[in-house]
């Protein structure tokens, strides 16, 4: 990765420095400085190259739509919990001050179930029991 991002090369089987190091002022920074800068752009970079390659921008949407039913059932602590698509679509309003047409909210459980992140029986849904089980343990409840 980080022959790819122009930081280093390879030449004869030795690293050297890429372009991007070779251009950065390097007395420009303390170490601790150049090592932050370096390792945030690296992350950054490196995120975004990793996220498209393996298509994972799917992953906010999937968590702000599941947390629409599973922030009911985890305040509730009931795993086996059916909610329909109206209170999901409730939920989802409180959660992110918007609201969601339901054949849209729909579309985006169907998606969600066919995942296995949660289970979808016509207009109801609930949770995945190991899915309940890791929300769960990260989120305090009232």
């Amino acid at each position: 990765m980080l022959k790819n991002f122009g930081y280093i090369k390879v030449e004869d089987d030795e690293i050297l420095p890429g372009e991007r190091l070779q251009s950065a002022d390097l007395n420009e920074y303390s170490w601790d400085e150049f090592g932050r800068k370096f390792l945030g752009d690296v992350v950054q970079r490196g995120y975004v190259t990793i996220r498209d390659k393996l298509n994972l921008s799917m992953l906010g949407h999937y968590q702000k739509y599941s947390g629409a039913y599973y922030f009911d059932a985890v305040q509730r602590g009931k795993q086996d919990l059916w909610l329909d698509i109206d209170t999901i679509a409730d939920n989802f309003e409180e959660l992110h001050g918007e609201r969601k047409d339901r054949f849209y909210l729909q579309d985006k459980l169907g998606e969600l179930a066919s995942v296995d992140v949660i289970q979808k029986d016509g207009d109801f849904v609930r949770s995945e029991k190991h899915i309940y089980e890791q929300v769960a343990r990260g989120t305090p409840t009232a």
